[in-house]
């Protein structure tokens, strides 16, 4: 990443504990390819609701928080309130890496996160955990119109995913109403391997992830 591209981690208001923390990400979800009837950079207010590429999701609360800022920096506030503004969210959660490593370096521990993603102005008091993983499967390349004398790693890859559904349909029968879906879920995204149609893959990698129920554990997956 640019040096200049920081994610920007600042107190709204004074006092030694920051126990309030507004969170946001300032990237946006990329167009390409995307048929915009109007420039996607450029908001307009159209029957009092403004139309651009993340206006709601989320950069609407980002600018109200920020409009917001001289205000909550007069208020005697009880519980100090601190910006947390991440970048590149969309494309793979980059800036939050070096937020939380700012955020443990500064002794800030939020008691509460106030995180401006879109829900219809309803209060949603949980958030599904999760992770991103990727597995390498590895075998023994050969011709392909002799199987039994090698190992194919793509084959051994889809074996894999099978697993996985099994996993996720394992996963349904915990669950919790808060959500849509109600359960944790267990998804293969991406698959890479082979390098000809009569070569046994020597290698193929799934990169799959989790989305977890609160109160579930990584141990657990």
């Amino acid at each position: 990443m640019p040096p200049a591209r920081k994610p920007i981690s600042l107190p709204a208001s004074a006092g030694r504990r920051w126990r309030h923390c507004a969170v946001g990400h300032t990237d946006v979800v990329p167009v390409d390819g995307q048929d915009w009837s109007s420039d996607p950079f450029k908001p307009k207010v159209r029957e009092e609701n403004c139309s651009a590429r993340g206006a709601c999701d989320m950069k609407g609360f980002v600018g109200v928080a920020l409009a917001l800022a001289p205000e909550i920096g007069k208020a005697s506030l009880k519980r100090p309130l601190h910006f947390a503004l991440s970048y590149d969210e969309e494309v793979g959660c980059v800036g939050v890496t070096g937020l939380l490593e700012d955020l443990k370096k500064a002794g800030i521990k939020p008691a509460l996160a106030l995180v401006g993603e879109p829900t219809l102005m309803k209060v949603v008091g949980a958030h599904k955990g999760g992770a991103k993983l990727v597995t390498k499967c590895m075998r023994q390349e050969h011709h392909s119109s002799a199987p039994e004398k090698g190992a194919n790693a793509v084959m051994m890859a889809g074996e894999f995913v099978a697993m996985l559904d099994d996993v996720w349909h394992g996963l349904r029968a915990d669950a919790d109403p808060r959500f849509d879906p109600p359960h944790s879920t267990v998804q293969a995204t991406v698959i890479k391997g082979g390098t000809a149609v009569n070569i046994l893959a020597r290698e193929a990698e799934v990169t799959w992830e989790y989305r977890c129920l609160p109160d579930a554990t990584r141990k657990r997956f």
